[in-house]
């Protein structure tokens, strides 16, 4: 009668009979209302002939969801959904056997089916056979009852099939509540396979009887897991049956700890192999790293004295190439100097002569009588400019003349010289050369190849004010001591050296003038006559609107 729609009793044909009834149960016991109308229980009373509801409750109006009479006016089969022929069957059997319990599942007002608990007995009013039922909802109960079956037969379908072993045991404790032994309860199938113990020998048996080991084993470590509630897990090699195992302990409840464990003998062997080729390969690998590091070491070694091989060869062919720039140089000075010789030698002669007629003119001037002293004032100042063309020619060949050796010589000399030399061609351009020496100096070297350097820093101070405007163009040249040294200094006014050259202007082949213009070679080769032929030194700076040379050697007092 599941899907029937409740039915509804004729007021007329039992009217009478359910108040009379009713009336009969108050007379007959006073408790009734207590009992029944005040109890949290659901509460029916029944027909058995006709399955018609006599009486509820009002917990039973509260659960069924109908209002009283509405309830009244139906058959209990109205609310089991079981049909009605299987219903009528069970009342009768009750009012035959007596009371019995029953779990059925009744339909409430609203269509909600609901697990339901009958306790139905028999009683008798006045001489009719009536059913009176307590209904108790355990639906919930059975929901969880159901829920707990699928979860148990989920897990047991685990515990059986799981590669894992798995055992549970009760742990055995003294009188003292110390623990002394432990008892096997139940082993999966799994269990078996890895230990090789049947389930028959093994369940209800003690740990310290099991295994032959006289004390059970690990029982310090799994009887702290049973009190604590801590899981474990570890790695054991287990001697009695030679295997390795890898074991999860944990516990249910207080007292009790299961196991479950993987046999990783094999991976411990695959594992101690591997370790072992990792070993030697890491072994094979290091020397082999050795070997490649010290041919490493080795072939950089061998680079780096190649690279300074090349590194030296290309230096000296550098030096060569300076030294044969040098040589190309001087050898063009001797050149230089014995052309100048020649033409000395030429103009010696005439010279001599234009002095022995200059001479010859003034005698007979004289013998004349006449403009005596007009002559001789001309004939001294022929006679001067003669003798200062010869001087000029002999400093020409000796400022090209290379020097064979050194000598100690006076460094005021040999700058006035060269200044000399310069002086005419400086005027002519508007430039000033101030010579400023406090005291004679004499130095030890080469006298030409200093007064060349004196020249080149003199040509490069000209070479300065080419292109700029200076109101008062000027080069002074100095000659001085500082302690135990000779200084001599070569500045101009022409703005100086800008800072970012500073550091390459003694680089052979540097040179800020145009190609026709210059080599780049003259202070490159300043520097070296004056430090490495006379252990001097050389240096630039910028002092007072422009720039300044400074050379520095012994002092050769003696």
């Amino acid at each position: 009668m599941g899907g029937d729609k409740p039915r509804t009793a004729d007021p007329r044909e039992d009217g009478t009979a359910r108040g009379r009834i009713v009336e009969v149960l108050k007379e007959n016991d006073e408790r009734y209302g207590s009992l029944f109308r005040k109890s949290h229980a659901v509460m029916l009373l029944i027909d058995p002939e006709t399955g018609r509801i006599l009486d509820a409750n009002p917990a039973a109006v509260s659960f069924y969801g109908y209002r009283r009479q509405k309830l009244l006016s139906l058959r209990i089969f109205d609310l089991n959904i079981l049909p009605e022929e299987q219903v009528m069957a069970k009342l009768k059997r009750l009012l035959e056997d007596g009371s019995r319990q029953f779990l059925f599942q009744h339909r409430l007002a609203y269509g909600d089916i609901r697990d339901v608990e009958v306790y139905s007995g028999p009683i008798t009013v006045e001489g009719k056979n009536l059913l009176f039922s307590i209904v108790h909802d355990v639906t919930a109960r059975r929901r969880a009852e159901e829920a707990l079956r699928e979860s148990e037969a989920r897990y047991r379908s685990l515990y059986t099939s799981m590669n894992e072993g798995f055992a549970l045991h009760d742990v055995i404790c003294d009188s003292a509540g110390n623990a002394v032994d432990y008892i096997i309860r139940d082993v999966n199938p799994s269990y078996e396979e890895i230990t090789g113990l049947k389930r028959d020998h093994v369940v209800g048996a003690r740990a310290s009887e099991l295994y032959g080991t006289g004390a059970p084993p690990y029982l310090e470590l799994f009887a702290g897991v049973a009190a604590s509630g801590k899981p474990v897990i570890f790695e054991t090699t287990f001697e009695p049956m030679g295997k390795s195992f890898r074991i999860s302990v944990f516990s249910p409840s207080r007292g009790m700890f299961a196991t479950v464990f993987e046999d990783i003998t094999e991976l411990k062997r695959i594992r101690g192999d591997l370790e072992r080729r990792v070993g030697e390969r890491t072994a094979e690998l290091a020397r082999t790293v050795v070997t490649l590091q010290g041919e490493i070491e080795e072939r950089i070694e061998v680079e780096k004295a190649l690279q300074d091989e090349i590194a030296e060869r290309m230096r000296a062919m550098e030096e060569l190439r300076l030294k044969d720039k040098m040589l190309m140089q001087q050898s063009r000075l001797a050149a230089m100097g014995e052309m100048i010789g020649n033409i000395a030698h030429q103009w010696r002669q005439p010279l001599n002569t234009l002095g022995l007629l200059v001479q010859q003119l003034a005698t007979e001037c004289e013998m004349a009588g006449e403009h005596r002293s007009i002559v001789e004032e001309s004939t001294t100042m022929a006679m001067d400019l003669i003798f200062h063309m010869s001087q000029t020619i002999d400093d020409f060949r000796t400022f090209y003349q290379p020097d064979k050796e050194q000598v100690r010589f006076s460094a005021n000399q040999v700058v006035a010289r060269t200044v000399s030399l310069v002086d005419g061609s400086f005027r002519g351009q508007g430039i000033r050369i101030d010579l400023v020496a406090r005291e004679e100096l004499f130095i030890r070297g080469y006298p030409n190849e200093f007064s060349q350097v004196v020249m080149n820093l003199l040509l490069n101070a000209r070479d300065a004010f080419a292109g700029q405007t200076v109101v008062d163009p000027a080069v002074r040249v100095s000659i001085a001591r500082k302690e135990e040294l000779a200084v001599v200094t070569v500045g101009d006014n022409a703005g100086g050296i800008p800072d970012e050259i500073m550091d390459r202007i003694f680089d052979p082949y540097f040179t800020t003038k145009g190609p026709d213009k210059g080599t780049g070679i003259g202070l490159y080769m300043s520097k070296a006559i004056i430090e490495k032929s006379m252990n001097g030194r050389l240096s630039a700076r910028n002092v007072g609107g422009g720039a300044e040379f400074r050379i520095e050697v012994d002092n050769a007092a003696i």
